[in-house]
Protein backbone atom coordinates (compact mmCIF):
# COMPACT_ATOMS: atom_id res chain seq x y z
CA UNK A 1 0.00 0.00 0.00
CA UNK A 2 2.75 2.32 0.77
CA UNK A 3 4.18 1.30 -2.41
CA UNK A 4 1.29 3.25 -4.14
CA UNK A 5 0.31 5.73 -2.00
CA UNK A 6 3.48 8.05 -2.04
CA UNK A 7 3.77 8.29 -5.41
CA UNK A 8 0.38 9.99 -5.47
CA UNK A 9 1.30 12.27 -2.16
CA UNK A 10 4.14 13.18 -4.79
CA UNK A 11 2.41 13.69 -7.31
CA UNK A 12 -0.05 16.58 -5.24
CA UNK A 13 2.89 18.06 -4.42
CA UNK A 14 3.93 18.51 -8.00
CA UNK A 15 0.89 19.65 -8.94
CA UNK A 16 -0.77 21.75 -6.36
CA UNK A 17 1.94 22.70 -3.75
CA UNK A 18 2.44 21.23 -0.38
CA UNK A 19 -0.58 20.01 1.02
CA UNK A 20 0.51 19.14 4.70
CA UNK A 21 -3.10 17.98 5.37
CA UNK A 22 -3.64 16.00 2.74
CA UNK A 23 -4.98 12.32 3.67
CA UNK A 24 -5.76 9.33 1.68
CA UNK A 25 -9.65 9.28 1.90
CA UNK A 26 -10.03 5.48 -0.07
CA UNK A 27 -7.86 2.73 -1.47
CA UNK A 28 -9.00 -0.13 -3.17
CA UNK A 29 -6.93 -3.08 -3.83
CA UNK A 30 -8.06 -5.27 -6.96
CA UNK A 31 -5.62 -8.48 -7.29
CA UNK A 32 -5.09 -9.68 -10.83
CA UNK A 33 -2.94 -12.76 -10.71
CA UNK A 34 -0.67 -13.78 -7.51
CA UNK A 35 2.47 -12.84 -7.39
CA UNK A 36 5.78 -14.41 -8.02
CA UNK A 37 8.49 -14.62 -5.59
CA UNK A 38 10.82 -15.24 -8.06
CA UNK A 39 10.33 -12.18 -10.81
CA UNK A 40 10.24 -8.55 -10.79
CA UNK A 41 7.55 -6.04 -10.29
CA UNK A 42 7.13 -2.86 -11.96
CA UNK A 43 5.00 -0.42 -10.49
CA UNK A 44 3.24 2.19 -13.05
CA UNK A 45 1.60 5.10 -11.39
CA UNK A 46 -1.16 7.50 -13.12
CA UNK A 47 -2.98 10.43 -11.66
CA UNK A 48 -6.39 10.38 -13.14
CA UNK A 49 -8.49 13.69 -11.63
CA UNK A 50 -7.35 16.97 -10.01
CA UNK A 51 -10.46 18.51 -8.51
CA UNK A 52 -10.87 20.90 -5.61
CA UNK A 53 -11.25 18.77 -3.02
CA UNK A 54 -10.46 15.25 -4.24
CA UNK A 55 -7.42 14.17 -6.17
CA UNK A 56 -7.65 10.68 -7.86
CA UNK A 57 -4.84 8.27 -8.80
CA UNK A 58 -4.54 4.69 -10.23
CA UNK A 59 -1.38 2.17 -9.72
CA UNK A 60 -1.03 -0.76 -11.46
CA UNK A 61 1.90 -3.20 -10.29
CA UNK A 62 3.14 -5.09 -12.91
CA UNK A 63 5.26 -8.74 -12.97
CA UNK A 64 8.18 -8.71 -15.18
CA UNK A 65 7.68 -12.48 -16.83
CA UNK A 66 10.25 -13.56 -19.58
CA UNK A 67 8.76 -12.40 -22.90
CA UNK A 68 5.75 -10.15 -21.84
CA UNK A 69 4.75 -7.87 -18.86
CA UNK A 70 1.35 -9.08 -17.38
CA UNK A 71 -0.71 -7.06 -14.64
CA UNK A 72 -0.47 -8.23 -11.19
CA UNK A 73 -2.80 -6.10 -8.80
CA UNK A 74 -4.48 -2.32 -9.82
CA UNK A 75 -5.20 0.45 -6.99
CA UNK A 76 -7.22 3.16 -7.19
CA UNK A 77 -6.31 5.79 -4.24
CA UNK A 78 -8.16 9.05 -3.19
CA UNK A 79 -6.95 11.40 -1.72
CA UNK A 80 -8.38 14.84 0.00
CA UNK A 81 -5.98 17.75 -0.02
Amino acid sequence: MTVADCPLYVAIIGEIGIASLAVTTSLTINFLRKPSATKDIIGKFTLLKIGKSLVVGEFLYILKAMTKLLPMSLEHIQYSP
